[in-house]
């Protein structure tokens, strides 16, 4: 029986609206009827796209991502013949016959608190709150303000195209997903983030950066509550921006954080785009909202670093040209 994360060996039916898959070098892959794949099984919940998990035997099923994820459709928005279908033919095995799981390649972290540099958190409260973009503008700023940025991104199911903006502001990102069972365990979800979550900050500590953007999905089928409460994020975050669609997101994200004593410093995301919004979050919420112009400000380094853990210069910061911080 297919597990999440195995690699499996299949043919395309149909390749139906999508017409090709992502490399890891970001090239584009064009698909054809009647080619061999080699996909990985996965759970996706997208909400404008597809719902999709992974079948119970080798049945044919879809291609629900374009970097690669196969799965079987449970429910969509989209047209469910967006999706490429597949047949799957065998999973790929290793020279003793055991089937391979991207699990099998977790990285291990030598990473230690006190060596490590400055760590922000982006945390999406629902889907679509803007965090990618909350991430990327961060990214800018704090290269503006003369700091060597690295970016990671923690996701189910990681998107080559949702990762282009921090790649475009920084040489130094990374991705990475995780084949997690559909009803499995908080605390098997817990230990597999929490694994991924430092095989990310040791990758990006080898790269000599000065302070690290680390995007949480929201899609992670409540993995993100599980994995903030765990010690791994306790031991690596200096900040938190909390980034929402709606103020009442927003509030409820932000006070249970102050529960687990996580440090939230401001609020991003789309609400930040809507004039009502920001008002009603001033009203609500004890910490200020800020948009694209002030996350990519080099002030944005005072705003959210108060205790002045950054190797910059926070005076100089916040002497210069006032932002657009909302206060």
């Amino acid at each position: 029986m297919p597990k999440a994360g195995d690699l499996v060996l299949a043919k395309i039916i149909a390749t139906r609206r999508q017409k090709h898959l992502a490399l890891a070098n970001g090239h584009k892959s064009p698909l054809h009827k009647d080619e061999y794949v080699i996909l990985c099984y996965g759970n996706r919940y997208a909400p404008e796209q597809y719902e999709a998990h992974v079948p119970e035997r080798l049945e044919p099923c879809q291609i629900v991502s374009v970097d690669g994820i196969a799965a079987k459709l449970h429910s969509w928005q989209r047209p469910a013949n967006s999706a490429a279908e597949i047949k799957p033919l065998g999973l790929v095995g290793d020279e003793f016959g055991r089937p391979l799981n991207i699990n099998d390649w977790t990285g291990k972290s030598n990473a230690q608190k006190n060596q490590l540099p400055f760590t922000i958190a982006v945390i999406g409260m629902d889907a679509n709150s803007g965090q990618t973009t909350t991430s990327a503008q961060l990214l800018a700023g704090l290269t503006r303000a003369g700091l060597q940025v690295g970016a990671a991104k923690v996701t189910a199911s990681p998107l080559q195209h949702d990762n282009a903006p921090a790649s475009d502001y920084s040489g130094h990102d990374s991705q990475a997903g995780y084949g997690y069972p559909r009803r499995s365990p908080s605390t098997r979800k817990q230990q597999q983030l929490g694994v991924m979550l430092d095989t990310l900050i040791s990758e990006l500590c080898t790269r000599d950066v000065e302070a690290i953007i680390l995007e949480i999905s929201d899609c992670l089928d409540g993995a993100p509550e599980s994995l903030l409460a765990s010690q791994h994020v306790s031991r690596h975050l200096d900040a938190i921006i909390v980034s929402a669609a709606g103020v009442q997101k927003a509030k409820a994200g932000i006070d249970w954080l102050l529960q687990k004593k996580l440090p939230v410093k401001a609020v991003s995301g789309t609400l930040s785009n809507s004039p009502l919004h920001v008002e009603q979050a001033r009203k609500m919420i004890d910490f200020p909202v800020l948009d694209r112009t002030a996350l990519s400000s080099p002030h944005i380094v005072a705003q959210i670093d108060a205790a002045g853990l950054c190797p910059v210069n926070l005076e100089q910061c916040r002497d210069a040209e006032p932002s657009a911080v909302e206060k």
